[in-house]
């Protein structure tokens, strides 16, 4: 049986928390249905709002970091569209899963519609 694979996308500290239910569950779980590949879009960048939390809520390093960091709303949402359509195109995933929050999210719901993909959003 083919796995699913879907995107998980985060970009802030509130996304990280809320994606790691999901990501263990599909590590567990679901491991042998779902294939998750965690994209961070780098907006929260240092060690105290990023990586501890993946630390903390025992959930695996990002398979893709766009490292956009902190700016402007518009450079933002700009870097993300660039950046994560490059990813998109590589995996070639089934679906999205994005929490609705901030720039990486606008941006990912815009690919989920261009390319026709499963959007598995949640607030």
């Amino acid at each position: 049986m083919k796995k699913l694979k879907i995107l998980n996308i985060v970009g802030a500290r509130p996304q990280i928390i809320k994606a790691s239910a999901i990501s263990r569950a599909i590590a567990g779980e679901f491991a042998g249905e779902i294939d998750e590949v965690v994209v961070h879009t780098g907006q929260h960048y240092d060690r105290e709002l990023s990586a501890v939390f993946f630390d903390e809520l025992e959930i695996r390093m990002p398979d893709h970091n766009l490292q956009v960091g902190s700016g402007r709303h518009g450079r933002q949402t700009g870097m993300i569209m660039e950046r994560i359509e490059d990813v998109i195109m590589n995996e070639k995933p089934a679906g999205l899963r994005v929490r609705l929050s901030n720039s990486s999210n606008v941006t990912s719901v815009e690919f989920t519609f261009r390319y026709k993909l499963s959007d598995h959003s949640s607030a």
